[in-house]
């Protein structure tokens, strides 16, 4: 699970028609299938003790069934099925991170918050620094890594604003890492990350990702409408 978290911002397939979503959707699938194999021969040692939460499974599952519901009703039952083209985000996707979501449910013990937040820690931070040095070589000699569009950095997902949700969505990640370590050395590690997080975001272009940093810095200082 954890080497899902990490491995998953990285994979990209230039040599594939689409190179960017589809080959990360493809392996996220894969994962998520020999990560369910795995659960399967080793149900045994659920050890588990928290109960799993009903509501939202049920919530879970009664999404699940409202989408496919609507695919089968829809227009194009395949595309719905396989989805975009581009994507590849239709039900089968769809199927396979409900499959994930239980198996988290099933497996998932508190001890492991650390290990999951610091996955996302690690492989964000070296996906911010990916980003600025592409930004870099763009800005310096116009010869940047992967292709940006007009300067907007979008390295591996593609699209940019689709980097930004990503950097901005796991800020919270590195921040609390950040706030926990007691190491010196650490921290400013981290703390480095976190201002080649922000970097990264701005490299990106997308007013969403501004935006989502300033709702950081609100959220992160203790910051609410009371203080009105």
């Amino acid at each position: 699970f954890a080497t899902l978290i990490f491995v998953s911002p990285f994979i990209y397939w230039p040599w594939a028609d689409i190179e960017f979503e589809v080959p990360k959707v493809w392996f996220i699938n894969r994962f998520i299938e020999i990560l369910s194999l795995l659960s399967l021969f080793s149900s045994f040692l659920i050890l588990k003790k928290e109960k799993i939460d009903k509501s939202l499974a049920v919530l879970i599952l009664l999404f699940f069934f409202i989408v496919g519901m609507s695919s089968i009703l829809g227009r194009d039952v395949v595309i719905s099925f396989l989805g975009n083209y581009y994507r590849a985000d239709g039900i089968l996707t769809l199927t396979h991170f409900v499959i994930l979501f239980f198996i988290v449910s099933l497996f998932f013990k508190k001890n492991w918050v650390e290990m999951t937040f610091k996955s996302f820690s690690y492989s964000t931070i070296i996906l911010s620094f990916w980003a600025n040095l592409n930004g870099l070589l763009f800005y310096l000699h116009k010869k940047p890594i992967i292709l940006s569009w007009d300067g907007a950095i979008g390295i591996n997902f593609g699209n940019p604003n689709f980097l930004a949700g990503y950097l901005l969505v796991t800020l919270p990640f590195v921040y609390f890492t950040f706030a926990k370590e007691d190491s010196i050395r650490k921290r400013l590690f981290f703390l480095t990350g976190l201002v080649s997080q922000f970097i990264a975001i701005f490299l990106t272009r997308a007013w969403s990702g501004i935006f989502g940093i300033l709702i950081f810095f609100m959220l992160s200082t203790g910051f609410t409408l009371s203080t009105f």
